[in-house]
């Protein structure tokens, strides 16, 4: 498959939204306002194109419904888009981006306007990458046939496999249909580091071996995490930049909140990055204190950039508009008998369900994360 926002679930999904958009438009509202608040106004829906009117110029245009649809599941797969990314569906990419936003409707999308204006549409629901399974083919398969798509692999664990090896791996998991992004491993160094022998050597990660695992499998992964350095602001900027320059495109950042708020406000004032990983909070052992940074991230930047919580899996996600986050804790399913019920905190599973029936429960509910802006029918964990 050519893109991978093709595949069957996303372009599934965009030909339905399409058909509900079409049907909206013969019995309701027809205009709607760009992000540069201009008022465009749907003129008509044929068997081919939409038809449209530029109200302040009355310049009329047409956009085709099968460019449209492709469109529709690109910002379904990528769930964060600008409008230079929409270019190639339309050259008139801000009425596109109106349209698409009108189709997706206020319940599912929503529009960041970044420091210097520009801006991007984004989709609701956080999309949840599961993580742990770079030396275990069964979990990865485990993950997708409960409908899994997405997963986070680390540096840390990849940089210890033969390219051979290396190669194998994201090659299943791109014919299993399971998206990836890489983790540098600077956060497994750290909690190694606490959790051994003071006498054992951990490896920290290297710079270059990063670099070039990354460039070896460019062609398999959605996007990279830099290299950051927890206690080090200037090194995380020179890894970004080196990485930035090596692999090709580049990675997405990552801020903990010791790097301080000037630095964050940097990153976002920058309008240069996608998506903005928060770290360190793990260590963070209470809600209230997560709560209370999340709360003051959103508050300052919520409308201007899109953020990933670096291995979070918390009732937290429920309260907070991250574009995606990452984690194993849907492993406490197979570890502790514990299940993970959406929007709601952990509970005990039945006596009844053995270790795998739980973490199959924990993997459903976690990837309807994504769609939470629908009403899921409730799953009981019988």
């Amino acid at each position: 498959m050519k893109h991978r926002y093709m595949e069957s679930s996303f372009y599934d999904r965009a030909k339905k939204i399409e058909r509900s958009f079409k049907k909206s438009i013969r019995t309701g509202q027809h205009s709607f306002k760009t992000g540069l608040c201009r008022t465009i106004t749907i003129l008509g829906i044929t068997s081919s194109d939409i038809i449209f009117r530029v109200d302040s110029t009355e310049s009329i245009h047409k956009l085709n419904r099968l460019k449209f649809k492709q469109a529709l599941a690109f910002v379904l797969f990528h769930r964060n888009v600008s409008r230079k990314d929409l270019e190639q569906f339309h050259s008139f990419n801000s009425h596109l981006m109106a349209v698409l936003n009108a189709a997706l409707s206020k319940n599912m999308s929503r529009i960041l306007r970044l420091a210097n204006r520009t801006l991007r549409l984004v989709i609701k629901g956080v999309r949840y990458y599961f993580s742990g399974m770079e030396l275990s083919a069964k979990d990865r398969l485990l993950v997708q046939s409960q409908g899994g798509k997405f997963i986070l692999m680390s540096n840390y664990y990849l940089r210890g496999l033969s390219r051979d090896k290396l190669l194998a791996t994201l090659r299943h998991c791109r014919d299993i249909g399971l998206n990836v992004i890489i983790d540098s491993g600077s956060f497994s160094v750290m909690r190694q580091a606490n959790k051994s022998n003071p006498d054992k050597k951990i490896n920290d990660i290297c710079l270059k071996q990063y670099c070039e695992l990354l460039i070896s499998i460019k062609e398999y992964i959605m996007g990279y995490f830099n290299l950051d350095e927890d206690s080090n602001i200037e090194k995380s900027k020179r890894n970004l930049k080196y990485l930035s320059a090596n692999v090709g495109f580049p990675p997405y950042p990552v801020w903990h909140q010791g790097f301080g708020w000037d630095e964050l406000d940097k990153l976002v004032n920058s309008c240069e990055h996608q998506l903005i990983g928060i770290g360190g909070t793990v260590f963070m052992h209470s809600t209230p204190a997560k709560r209370k940074l999340f709360q003051e991230i959103f508050s300052k930047y919520g409308d201007q950039q899109g953020f990933h919580w670096l291995g979070g899996s918390s009732v937290l996600l429920n309260e907070f508009p991250f574009i995606s986050t990452d984690s194993t804790g849907f492993n406490i399913g197979r570890r502790f008998r514990r299940l993970v019920p959406l929007n709601s905190p952990q509970i005990a599973a039945p006596s009844e369900m053995d270790s795998i029936d739980c973490i199959k429960y924990n993997i459903r509910q976690l990837v309807k994360l994504e769609n939470n802006h629908h009403d899921h029918q409730y799953e009981l964990p019988l």
